[in-house]
């Protein structure tokens, strides 16, 4: 008897901080498992990425928002952009995100574009909203979610997803927190953290020097994103542990 191996593939859509210092696009990974496309946050260079990893649009089924600030969900009105012009799903993209982000993205929507150009009612045609709060446990259809509240803003959270044999932490935007890092390693074999800067400290986020006093296990991987110029020039001199990979744009790992 012969079968297909099933492989999770984890692609990094966007990697930049909100400056893009380092040349990278903003927040957005992509999980690729079975039928299911998941987006890790959604940055303001969402088709753009899509595109270059030759990735439609309409293959994504669910995209998770850690918070509210621009560069991890405004890519949310370009989707809403594609979808009336180009792509026209058939079937909704789930999303699971902080309460009030159904009502902020309309009003963004309202504002970018002209009620004569593209109707800014149709939000509900493109989107399913899962709002929750920063604290919560959820169940669906490819697999645990589970929210736990960051230091950053009042709305954001890291997550934990539980998916077949897998567990991935994303940390969204955070201070560095021995608590919550602890929490990741405990739950994690897959950990995508945020590091802004290589050494200064930035109010609700972490730096590479922080996060490189995490002593993960042998089997865990910590996928080091969110990044500026910083990041990149000094990792390879200050990192001499394998298990921290510092990713790039359109970086792909694959997994059984």
């Amino acid at each position: 008897m012969s079968y297909i191996k099933q492989y999770m593939k984890l692609q990094f859509l966007g990697t930049g901080n909100a400056f893009s210092q380092s040349g990278d696009k903003p927040s957005c990974t992509l999980i690729s498992y079975q039928k299911y496309n998941i987006l890790l946050d959604c940055g303001p260079s969402i088709l753009q990425a899509l595109y270059e990893n030759k990735i439609q649009p309409s293959e994504i089924t669910h995209i998770y928002i850690s918070h509210l600030h621009p560069d991890h969900y405004i890519g949310l009105a370009f989707l809403y952009l594609d979808n009336f012009y180009i792509t026209k799903r058939k079937s909704k993209i789930i999303i699971y995100c902080p309460l009030q982000t159904k009502s902020k993205l309309q009003s963004l929507i309202d504002l970018l574009y002209d009620n004569d150009e593209i109707d800014t009612t149709l939000l509900n045609d493109i989107y399913d909203f899962v709002e929750i709060d920063n604290e919560a446990s959820i169940n669906t259809s490819f697999g645990i979610m589970k929210t736990i509240p960051s230091k950053h803003l009042d709305d954001s959270r890291i997550v934990i997803l539980t998916i077949d044999n897998h567990t991935i932490g994303y940390s969204g935007d955070t201070e560095f927190d021995s608590n919550l890092t602890q929490l990741l390693l405990d739950n994690c074999n897959l950990i995508i953290h945020e590091a802004t800067t290589f050494d200064k400290k930035i109010v609700g986020h972490t730096n590479l020097k922080e996060l490189l006093t995490l002593e993960p296990n042998n089997d865990q991987l910590i996928f080091i994103t969110h990044h500026d110029d910083t990041v990149i020039s000094e990792f390879n001199e200050y990192n001499t542990n394998p298990n921290f990979i510092l990713v790039k744009d359109n970086f792909i790992f694959e997994i059984e």
